[in-house]
């Protein structure tokens, strides 16, 4: 489950305000909410293309090599392997989930110290790596 909301929220959709097993997808008739229970990225080819469509609408391509998923960059570099598993689908699945966790930590706002301005992307940073004291790490565009 926690998997389908990783991707459900990579294709656009929002967390519901007062439930977690619900999501919010905006389509042309207005919002509609969706179970999250009802979600079959894992399970359905019809739900997880449209997710390999959009992580290859922003740069990046699927290989299915001798039974792993690799997914590479426009560069040929491989980010995410994912060695071979049960089955097709499964591999498929499995490298989307990894590459969506890498996508958002690539994407993430990095957070700079009020003191040094020594950058992290890690919400949970206290110590500061280059002054090793205790700093506010801020998002520069607040």
């Amino acid at each position: 489950m926690k998997d389908n909301k990783l991707i459900a929220e990579f294709m656009g959709m929002t967390r519901h305000d007062h439930d977690d097993g619900c999501m919010i997808q905006m389509t042309h008739q207005g919002n509609e909410v969706v179970l999250v229970a009802s979600m079959k990225y894992h399970t359905s080819w019809d739900w997880l293309m449209p997710v390999v469509g959009e992580i290859e609408s922003r740069g990046y391509w699927f290989n299915r090599i001798i039974g792993d998923v690799t997914i590479v960059d426009d560069n040929g570099v491989i980010v995410i392997s994912t060695p071979y598993s049960v089955g097709g689908h499964d591999m498929y699945y499995k490298a989307v989930v990894e590459f969506i966790t890498f996508y958002n930590m690539e994407n993430e706002d990095e957070l700079t110290s009020d003191c040094c301005g020594a950058s992290t992307c890690d919400m949970d940073m206290g110590i500061c790596p280059d002054c090793l004291e205790h700093c506010e790490f801020t998002n520069e565009e607040e």
